[in-house]
């Protein structure tokens, strides 16, 4: 499905400069899981939220992290 919308929305990426960073972060999504997936692995190696909250925060802190790009 996810195919199908951004092949529906190409159009408009192209022209808005957009394609190569939406089909890198589908790439890299796909590859990797969501940040969803992220949280649920955190947690699920030792049962603790602070784990969590943790990786998110290192996270945050890298260079090129979502909030600075």
């Amino acid at each position: 499905m996810l195919a199908r919308l951004v092949e529906y929305v190409c159009p408009a990426l192209t022209a808005d400069g957009d394609a190569v960073f939406v089909d890198a972060a589908v790439d890299t999504i796909l590859g990797r899981g969501t940040g969803a997936t992220a949280q649920r692995q955190a947690f699920d190696r030792a049962g603790r939220i602070s784990d969590v909250v943790e990786m998110l925060a290192e996270e945050t802190a890298k260079p090129g992290a979502p909030a600075e790009s």
